[in-house]
């Protein structure tokens, strides 16, 4: 019998955490040869890019695939702390959020490496994240680490383009079933900061306005909402430098 999916206390799932949501984009390899680990074949990986590239998404989107196809899978991310790391030893796949946490955290660092090691030994697999590339990881974490993530397959998260900024849209909305016209995807596009996480962030938010007023999502209606929520009509609240 499959096993849970292991997620640490206290950690929750993205909405919607799976490869439907998640627009390629300029990252279709990417995403492809993450596919591959999580049917149990291909190479551990380590992944990087910005805030806001989608990291964390395919990283649960892997974890729940390869748990749907019986593998025993978790999802860790170390900005819990050294102590959330132990115990991972003899998961199958392990999708490993938020490297960059090491970088002058010598025994987060250690953990990391350990568990790396332990996986490698049994034929196990994981995937890293960080923000950071290896490059800039390498300033801050012992060199046995440094040399154990670039021998991994390396995949570097590109921006989305405008394109690939309203697919992810138009799948978010799906996923929600909301009714988001090209039209207000494109206007979300032109007007918010050009990451998909500030855009979801946004889509949430619009959902549950609109649910609440019973109206659907209209550019007028979205002006409204920005308006309300910063205090400058037709301004996001990353657009006018505020939290």
């Amino acid at each position: 019998m499959n096993t849970p999916l292991q997620l640490p206390l206290g950690v929750r799932w993205l909405r919607a955490p799976d490869f439907s949501t998640f627009a390629p984009d300029d990252n279709a390899e990417t995403v492809a040869a993450l596919r591959d680990t999580a049917a149990g074949n291909g190479p551990s990986s380590f992944v990087h890019g910005a805030s806001g590239r989608g990291k964390t998404h395919l990283l649960q989107a892997v974890a729940r695939l390869a748990h749907g196809r019986g593998l025993r899978s978790a999802y860790l991310p170390l900005s819990l702390g050294v102590d959330a790391v132990p115990g991972y030893e003899d998961f199958e796949l392990v999708c490993i959020d938020a490297a960059e946490a090491t970088a002058g955290d010598p025994a987060l660092a250690l953990a990391l490496l350990r568990l790396m090691d332990a996986l490698t030994d049994r034929a196990h697999h994981f995937i890293i994240a960080s923000q950071l590339g290896l490059d800039g990881l390498h300033r801050g974490i012992r060199d046995d680490l440094y040399t154990r993530l670039a021998a991994c397959s390396v995949h570097a998260l590109k921006p989305l383009s405008d394109g690939g900024l309203r697919d992810a849209l138009q799948r978010q909305a799906h996923a929600r079933g909301l009714a988001l016209q090209p039209t207000v995807a494109d206007y979300l596009v032109r007007h918010l900061p050009r990451d998909a996480g500030t855009l979801v962030a946004t889509l949430d938010g619009l959902d549950q306005a609109s649910l609440s007023a019973a109206h659907r999502v209209t550019i007028p209606f979205i002006r409204a909402w920005l308006a309300r929520q910063t205090g400058v009509p037709g301004r996001s609240s990353a657009q006018t430098g505020s939290d």
